[in-house]
């Protein structure tokens, strides 16, 4: 048997708390509080998957009323999803403006019908269960501080715009910062998140005239494009755009990005080895400001796999005893006698 949804009632009255009970326990797990700080220290011990499904508030409570509960409830990202149902005795219209302003979703009259209770606690769980679904497909696609694809999202967004166009040559671009950890490091982490939601707005404003274009977060610092190839030219124009873009970027730092740009010609690799040639090209233009791009080529790869190679055949180089050492004397200029050495391999 699954777990039943989760009622929070949220009052200074244990008869008023009783009543409800009565009312909502066969179909609902309930769980009380005797004023708002309860109410909220209930919210922060909840697992995720314990969730509270919706909240029926009393207004007037002692230490903490609904009033105070609703301005704390209403800074907390997580719990604005949970829906809450204001109880109270007089329903004047400016306290259900002041209700509605701070968050609430719906009321119910003391004394309590229970129909109307159970009709409107119902219609509550229904719109809680419908924004968890909206969330997690949210987070199931988006990067959180973006707000644009996450890389999952963002490699099938690519697998798809590769399979609709077969007759369309694409390009797979992938930029980072140059020294981005140094942001983080210098002036704290809430500006480099600053400056990655900024290179996404201007990522996102340039796809906004760009047709058939993939775009999002792959990780840290890194994002990922999937455009059409118009020539290196073309590819230019994206990589001038974000250069100018960044260097007007407010931040007491030279924000210069690195771009590796893989033009699409086997259209059977993985979205995967796509990103990883774009990933070698970007290295090649590592600490150089003056040429922030690189193209992939297969020579690339090819050194990539012979250096590899040489580092897989040390191991029993080394136990075979195969390296030889050649020492170059270091002389003094004093006395002119040797002083040290440097060795070669």
């Amino acid at each position: 048997m699954g777990s039943r949804d989760k009622i929070l009632i949220v009052d200074d009255s244990e008869l008023d708390r009783i009543a409800l009970k009565k009312m909502l326990k066969d179909a609902y797990e309930i769980i009380e509080a005797v004023d708002g700080a309860g109410a909220l220290r209930i919210l922060e011990s909840q697992k995720e998957f314990e969730a509270i499904s919706a909240i029926i508030l009393d207004l007037v409570m002692p230490q903490m009323g609904g009033f105070d509960f609703l301005r704390e409830y209403r800074k907390v990202d997580s719990y604005r999803r949970i829906p809450v149902i204001v109880a109270s005795v007089e329903r004047d219209v400016k306290t259900e403006k002041a209700c509605l302003a701070l968050g609430a979703r719906d009321f119910i009259g003391k004394p309590y019908d229970p129909q109307i209770v159970r009709f409107r606690v119902e219609n509550a769980v229904r719109s809680s269960e419908q924004q968890l679904s909206r969330e997690l497909r949210y987070r199931a696609d988006y990067d959180m501080l973006t707000g644009i694809y996450n890389k999952t999202h963002f490699f099938e967004a690519t697998r798809v715009l590769l399979k609709r166009h077969p007759e369309e040559t694409y390009a797979f671009l992938r930029l980072d910062i140059e020294k981005f950890q140094l942001v983080n490091s210098f002036f704290g982490s809430s500006s480099g998140n600053g400056l990655l939601q900024y290179i996404a707005k201007e990522i996102r404003k340039f796809a906004g005239d760009t047709e058939q274009i993939a775009y999002g977060r792959i990780e840290a610092d890194i994002f990922g494009i999937c455009m059409p190839y118009r020539g290196e030219e073309a590819m230019l124009e994206l990589v001038r755009y974000m250069r100018m873009r960044l260097g007007q970027y407010q931040l007491a730092f030279d924000v210069v990005p690195a771009i590796g740009i893989y033009v699409i010609r086997e259209r059977d690799l993985s979205i995967d080895a796509m990103y990883d040639r774009a990933n070698l090209a970007a290295k090649q233009c590592k600490g150089n400001y003056i040429e922030n791009y690189a193209f992939y080529v297969d020579e690339m790869r090819e050194d990539i796999v012979r250096e590899q190679q040489i580092v897989n055949h040390m191991r029993h180089a080394l136990d075979e005893e195969e390296f030889v050492l050649y020492l170059q004397p270091k002389y003094s200029l004093q006395d002119n006698r040797i002083c040290g050495a440097e060795v070669l391999v």
